[in-house]
């Protein structure tokens, strides 16, 4: 079934067969906004690009929105502040995000990733990261294999911190200890000593997670190690300890 739906994607332009790519990177939803900041153009062609896809019934608007960016062009849209985020489209089934996506080749689909976490990340003001952290970090998080740089791991740790105890307050307990987790491992081997106050509130957090997603004797192991390797203790951990 996904080898027969791609061939069908193979035979749309080799634009709409691009951006459909990226949008199966994203998600099963996707709004036009983000779809154009990924594919970097503007929301008029990345609209007009996927009117193929809309066409054979591969995609579904979640609305009539979609037909503005169609109509007018990019400089008519900026004078009308026309709001592209209210323009999503889904995919038909799962089977045809399944075969955009495979039309990715293997060797190129963590970079892909990573490329579209980096855009969402520097597109995202600061005031927004929060709120968004979850779609740039599930991105960045496919194609961390592909990062060299200790800064970036290290910053993709510090984004991993924020997604972890977001989670955590959303009772995702699972979710919170894989993020949590992930920043853990993108810690350098001195990370006590050259990241110390990163590093802690890592180990507090996961320990946390941890316990709270009832792993009882993971919590301890790394309660433990904070207990060897920390020079102080927040309240949430010394309450855990005791």
């Amino acid at each position: 079934m996904v080898e027969l739906v791609a061939s069908r994607i193979e035979k749309l332009p080799a634009p709409t067969q691009e951006v459909l790519k990226l949008a199966a990177c994203v998600g099963d939803k996707f709004a036009l906004d983000v779809l154009s900041l990924v594919s970097e153009k503007s929301a008029n062609t990345t609209a007009t690009e996927l009117y193929s896809a809309l066409q054979a019934g591969l995609i579904l608007p979640l609305s009539d929105a979609y037909r503005t960016p169609l109509v007018f062009d990019r400089a008519e849209s900026i004078n009308l502040k026309l709001d592209t985020s209210r323009v999503s489209y889904k995919f038909l089934l799962d089977r045809v995000q399944q075969a955009a996506y495979s039309l990715i080749p293997e060797d190129q689909k963590q970079f892909t990733h990573l490329k579209i976490g980096q855009l969402l990340l520097n597109n995202t003001p600061p005031d927004k990261l929060e709120e968004n952290i979850f779609d740039i970090v599930n991105q960045l998080n496919v194609g961390i294999d592909t990062i060299s740089q200790q800064s970036e791991k290290t910053q993709l740790a510090q984004l991993n911190l924020t997604a972890g105890p977001k989670a955590k307050a959303a009772s995702a307990y699972e979710a919170a200890v894989r993020y949590l987790r992930v920043a853990m491992e993108l810690l350098p081997a001195d990370c006590w000593q050259s990241q110390y106050d990163l590093t802690l509130a890592i180990y507090e957090s996961t320990a946390e997670a941890e316990y709270l997603n009832i792993n009882y004797a993971d919590s301890k192991k790394l309660v433990d190690i904070v207990l060897q390797k920390a020079n102080k203790l927040d309240t949430s951990t010394k309450q855990m300890i005791q």
